[in-house]
């Protein structure tokens, strides 16, 4: 049976939205992008469509200066998964990606996601980074701060200065926000500003802690989502001290904190991180595409 892979338009959403109606939950971000996708110069969204039904969805998204093909989204319907659609998808925007120039193409998945992992692995791509994140709730009934540091925000010229004299900080020298990522240089960290803001926290004048910070609204709520690249536990409390506050500002429902795996043990040390709904180890997968 012959697949057709064509661009996403508005008329799919109502099909795709009901497709990935169980996925995460019922959380998935996929819901809330279609629209993102179809109005962002940038995005490039597919669908598969088998004898008029929409039954597979992805898009490949230029970033980092048009560097990077980052692939997004998959999905494919519960009736026809294991025929080859993931694969196929893939295939399909790694082409994309090539023919528009792209350096390299990414995703970022969790390791736990067998399915995906096994799919990023045979299109040829590899796991160059990995990260932790968890979920904290109830932000509004916390009582716990910690200010042993002092907390700026920067810009992205200024942030290129700090990565250059603190390279340790950002593990492989690419930045996780959110579910992207880019290379820790002027380029990338300038066009990851549009989406989101930078932070450093220093101590004694030292910077300790660089981190990022953004609003995210999914389909049941408002995140606050905090990457947070720490030089020691002290500086990684003080920065998500400060991010949950941002959470609160921003009303948000959750705090969503990325960091290095280093620190997952502080969950069980520190009281306030061991109430933690929702717990994952991410990993970032890349494949080069230059002859």
């Amino acid at each position: 049976m012959v697949d057709n892979i064509r661009p996403l338009s508005g008329d799919d959403i109502p099909a795709i939205i009901e497709m990935t109606e169980n996925v995460w939950g019922g959380n998935d971000y996929v819901s809330v992008a279609l629209e993102f996708w179809l109005k962002d110069p940038n995005s490039n969204p597919s669908v598969v469509e088998r004898q008029g039904e929409v039954i597979g969805v992805a898009n490949v998204r230029m970033m980092d200066g048009k560097r990077t093909g980052w692939m997004e989204g998959i999905r494919v319907h519960p009736e026809h998964r294991n025929e080859g659609l993931g694969r196929e998808l893939t295939a399909y925007m790694v082409r994309q990606a090539k023919s528009m120039g792209a350096k390299r193409v990414r995703l970022i998945t969790a390791f736990r996601n067998v399915a995906a992992v096994k799919l990023a692995g045979d299109a040829g791509l590899r796991p160059i980074l990995s990260m932790n994140a968890f979920w904290k709730g109830g932000l509004s009934e916390i009582n716990w701060s910690n200010n042993e540091g002092d907390v700026s925000r920067i810009d992205a010229e200024e942030l290129t200065d700090v990565i250059a004299d603190h390279q340790a900080l950002i593990p492989e020298g690419v930045l996780v926000y959110h579910w992207d990522a880019v290379d820790a240089d002027a380029t990338g960290l300038e066009s990851a500003s549009s989406e989101t803001d930078y932070w450093i926290t220093q101590r004694d004048e030292e910077v300790v802690a660089i981190s990022t910070g953004l609003v995210f609204v999914s389909p049941r709520e408002r995140e606050w989502f905090a990457t947070v690249y720490p030089s020691d536990s002290s500086s990684f409390l003080r920065s998500f001290s400060h991010h949950l506050g941002l959470a609160l500002e921003n009303e948000c429902d959750t705090l969503v904190s990325i960091h290095p795996p280093r620190y997952t043990s502080l969950y069980e040390e520190e009281e306030v991180l061991k109430e933690r709904p929702h717990e994952i180890e991410i990993g970032l997968f890349e494949m080069g595409l230059e002859d």
